[in-house]
């Protein structure tokens, strides 16, 4: 990891986005993306009604199968990297407390993979019952992210402007509220880390690139609010189950 822990929070705390270079090495990282791969061709059943895989719709009304959520309990790797004494130490130092897992998800983002508007993932959070501001993602990128393959893009400094949201969903933010604001294209290797704060307004474009950027994203909170997970996944479940018609019986595939 390159500097010290308190180079880390003081750009944290100033713009609610951090990037931390090589944080993680070469053999670790192909060990996980070997266990990614063996998670997504272990999924028996990749169809919109296993509720374990994520979705994403592009403007064209395309489905792609695009993540695994949750993660840790189909795999002892992932879940041993929820626990990573480096991870947990600057969670634990930003958030001033001992930590838990709120979600993990992995992300595939494979080729002609769309992106996610302008938001904040606070709104979204909010029936977990955690203030936003103690709500931080970490976010490991296990391939290369670049723009043509849909890299985030952060709007730092921006975690409590009020910005203006679309009319169809006021979770959401307009691309227009962010137009001449000064932005972070979150380009990484594998191994780097990106911490982010719920707060913080963030994008992504649609991978036109030839190769997948699989990213792995822990969400942390507090240890005081550890009950969150089993509320976050209890909503979660409901929602795909109305938005899914046809769904499987119980929340996931256990492979």
């Amino acid at each position: 990891m390159n500097g010290d822990l308190g180079q880390t929070l003081e750009s944290f705390e100033e713009c609610g986005v951090v990037v931390l270079r090589g944080f993680f090495a070469e053999p670790k990282v192909t060990k996980l993306n070997a266990e990614a791969t063996r998670l997504w061709e272990g999924q028996g059943a990749l169809v919109p009604q296993n509720l374990r895989v994520g979705l994403r719709t592009s403007a064209d009304g395309s489905v792609s199968l695009d993540r695994l959520d949750p993660v840790v309990d189909i795999s002892s790797v992932f879940q041993e990297l929820n626990q990573d004494p480096g991870l947990v130490r600057i969670a634990e130092a930003i958030l001033g407390s001992p930590v838990a897992a709120l979600k993990e998800k992995l992300i595939y983002k494979n080729p002609g993979t769309s992106g996610f508007g302008l938001h904040r993932d606070a709104p979204y959070l909010d029936f977990c019952g955690v203030p936003p501001e103690k709500i931080i993602s970490c976010a490991v990128a296990l391939d290369s992210a670049t723009v043509e393959k849909g890299a985030i893009e952060f709007f730092p400094g921006l975690l409590y402007d009020a910005l203006e949201a679309p009319s169809n969903e006021e979770r959401d933010i307009l691309d227009s509220a962010v137009t001449g604001k000064t932005s972070l294209m979150a380009e990484l290797d594998p191994g780097d880390l990106v911490i982010f704060s719920s707060l913080v307004p963030h994008r992504s474009r649609r991978n036109v690139g030839t190769e997948s950027r699989r990213t792995y994203i822990i969400t942390y909170v507090p240890a005081e609010y550890s009950q969150s997970r089993e509320r976050y996944y209890a909503e979660r479940y409901r929602q795909q189950q109305v938005e899914r018609q046809g769904s499987v019986p119980g929340p996931f595939f256990v492979q």
